[in-house]
């Protein structure tokens, strides 16, 4: 996982979920804070960007990641 990386959804131990859709979209970032790093999910309205939520990965139950695409090559 790098930053960037598209997230599918993510669960709680509590049960809760978050999910991408029409109206949001999650991905993964990792943020030096001086001295050490912290990783997040973070919501980001799909029509602006803006950030509107972001979730510590400490306190994720799971993380489904988003199949990458396959990329295919053609010779001439």
């Amino acid at each position: 996982m790098k930053t960037g990386d598209d997230v599918e959804f993510i669960l709680f131990d509590n049960g809760d979920k978050v999910a991408t859709n029409k109206d949001r979209f999650l991905v993964y970032e990792d943020v030096y804070m001086g001295d050490h790093s912290e990783s997040w999910i973070v919501e980001k309205n799909r029509e602006t960007g803006d950030e509107i939520s972001r979730h510590n990965t400490r306190f994720i139950a799971s993380i489904y990641w988003k199949p990458k695409e396959n990329i295919t090559t053609s010779s001439t």
